[in-house]
Parts: C-alpha cells; structure tokens; sequence
C-alpha cells in the first residue's frame, strides 16, 4: 500500500518541484529533475512519518548522468533508517550507478515491479518478526519481575512501564 504523505511533505516538494510534478504517492520529480531536487525530494520522503520504506526508479536521462542521481539517492539514504530500495533501468548505460548504489550498500533492481516485490518480502519478513518479538517479550514478562518487565520494555521500545500490557 502507497502511503499518503503529509500535507507538510507535499508543501515541501511543491516549493521546488515544477508544478506539474506529481507531489501524491507515487511522486513523480520528472526526468528533468536535477539531482539536488532528486535527493531533496527523497530526504523529505524519508522523513515523512507515514512513509516506511522509498522506491526510487533510476533511469538515463540526457540532462544528467544517473551516476548523479544515484549519488543523490545514496547520500539521502545514508542519513536514514527506513530502506531504500531501486529500481536502476538502462540495461549496459548504468554500470556506474549500479558501482554507486552497491557501494552505499542500496539494493537495486532492474525492474520497478521486481525493487516492489523485494519491498514485499521485506514487509512481509518485518511483519512476522514483530509478532515473534512480540509473543517473545509476553511470555518472558509473565514469567519475570518488575525489573525485568523494565529491561524488556526497553528493549521493545518503550520508555517505562508498571504492568506487563504496556508491551503487548
């Protein structure tokens, strides 16, 4: 499912995107973005609370190398924790991007479906790990103590609690 971004994320983007830029997901920057708007742009998708993961599609353009772009993509996801996942198109004319995206650690696809069935599985995987984590973290807090229910908490992220449903 495609997350609806924020009205402050699509106020953002309308600040420097062209107007006919489709700013609702999916975001299309058209292929005559630059790469600073390219990496703006995924920065801002990145931050935005309802995004989980950005599906970036590279392609030639003749305004700029996809090197470029792909610089862009890796320095944007450097900075975050979501997972970044390409779609890097243009069979042999993007050997130097694909050098970029493996050196910043981005998967990358050569097909959009292909980047979005990876996001799938990736989705998929988090979802049950959670719920193991989670049936983990129940039985252990049953069995132990109140310091104990405090060291697990953290652990599953939360701040502080004084009865074991606070976690589930």
């Amino acid at each position: 499912r495609l997350a609806d971004l924020s009205e402050a994320t699509r106020a953002a983007l309308r600040a420097f995107l062209p107007p006919v830029a489709s700013l609702r997901n999916p975001v299309d920057v058209l292929g005559s973005a630059t790469p600073e708007q390219y990496e703006r742009s995924l920065r801002l998708l990145l931050d935005d609370a309802a995004v989980c993961a950005v599906l970036p599609i590279l392609l030639p353009s003749p305004l700029y190398p996809v090197q470029e772009m792909a610089q862009a993509v890796a320095r944007a996801a450097g900075d975050s924790c979501k997972p970044v996942i390409c779609a890097l198109m243009g069979g042999a004319t993007i050997g130097d991007a694909a050098a970029v995206l493996r050196a910043a650690r981005l998967p990358a696809y050569p097909y959009p479906e292909r980047a979005a069935a990876a996001l799938g599985v990736l989705a998929r995987g988090n979802a049950e790990q959670q719920a193991r984590v989670v049936g983990q973290l129940r039985r252990k807090l049953l069995r132990g103590g109140q310091e104990r229910r405090q060291g697990l908490a953290i652990v599953a992220g939360q701040r502080a609690i004084d009865r074991p449903e606070a976690v589930v």
